[in-house]
């Protein structure tokens, strides 16, 4: 039986293919939890994401209606982004504003500015 009444029916987790994001995805698939995991593109990374459980989608963080559609029927939300990519804050506008428009109740944003 699925864990979801605690954390949210569904959780998206960006930058999934990454090291945080991967393990975050992880560990919530370890407590039974549903998953959507947001990459960038389908690899082995993301392959190996889905042999885990979670539910793979390719979106960019930076196109609103692809973000919006990662978030159809999620209530919850880890964002990550990569620290080296020079458009965090065009990223984190864009999911702020999806995730307020798509009523999310929870948003977890993981920030990793590079110390440059």
């Amino acid at each position: 039986m699925k864990n979801d009444e605690s954390l949210g029916s569904l959780i998206l987790v960006t930058g999934a293919a990454g090291k945080t994001g991967a393990a975050v995805v992880e560990e919530l698939l370890g407590r039974d939890i549903t998953v959507r995991a947001m990459v960038r593109r389908n690899d082995r990374r993301s392959a190996r994401l889905a042999s885990l459980g979670a539910e793979v989608v390719v979106g960019d963080l930076l196109e609103i209606r692809s973000v919006r559609q990662a978030l159809q029927g999620v209530r919850r939300v880890y964002f990550v982004y990569p620290p080296q990519g020079e458009q965090l804050v065009e990223a984190t506008a864009v999911m702020a504003v999806a995730a307020r428009d798509s009523g999310i109740e929870a948003l977890v944003n993981m920030s990793q500015m590079p110390a440059r």
